[in-house]
């Protein structure tokens, strides 16, 4: 299971929305479809905490700068509805990144969740940024959370100059940190295609 880092104390900077509730563990139906869109099994779903609320799939986000527990990200699956908000975010803490930790030696970041839990879901750690900003806190987070890693960036095509500005910008802070570029989002890849495109040692 996914765990984080010691908490240290840090405030809310801003007051969000609290998240809806009550949240429902997830059902075997939205649990199937989301293996149908991502491949990502039940299981993981479920160890991982991801929940739901009406239509909204809820998936809980946390990292080792945590001092309140995790803060939520809401998500529709797709088709869309027209006009359709396709997540929304409520959190409370500084850091805005999603920490799914595990014994691999490498640490994919993704831009999206799916991504980040199908990563994890393959054997490695991974970071879903939640969007393609990486600020000099998160990279700091990342350089001495992953200290000992190989920290692998694999953000979506069109934000390729993006990363490769990162590894210009924050390398010096890593022990290793690259840039893959991929083709698609790596939720719709296959584990094989995953382990195959990053190497490395998974758990």
């Amino acid at each position: 299971m996914a765990t984080a880092s010691t908490p240290v104390a840090n405030g809310p900077t801003k007051k969000y929305a609290e998240a809806p509730e009550p949240r429902s563990p997830i059902s075997d139906t939205t649990a199937a479809r989301i293996k149908e869109l991502y491949g990502i099994e039940p299981d993981v779903l479920r160890d991982l905490g991801v929940c739901e609320y009406e239509e909204w799939v809820c998936i809980p986000v946390m990292n080792g700068r945590m001092s309140y527990g995790p803060f939520w990200e809401y998500r529709l699956l797709p088709p869309y509805p027209n006009f359709a908000r396709k997540s929304k975010h409520y959190r409370s803490e500084q850091l805005w990144l999603n920490d799914f930790e595990n014994t691999s030696d490498v640490c994919i970041v993704v831009e999206d969740n799916w991504s980040a839990i199908k990563c994890w879901q393959a054997g490695y750690s991974s970071v879903a940024l939640m969007g393609t900003h990486m600020s000099s806190e998160a990279a700091l987070y990342l350089a001495t959370t992953y200290a000992k890693s190989d920290v692998v960036l694999c953000l979506d095509k069109d934000a390729t100059d993006k990363a490769v500005g990162y590894v210009k910008k924050y390398g010096l802070l890593f022990n290793s940190l690259r840039f893959v570029p991929i083709d698609q989002d790596l939720k719709w890849k296959t584990t094989e295609q995953i382990r195959e495109l990053i190497g490395g040692s998974t758990v």
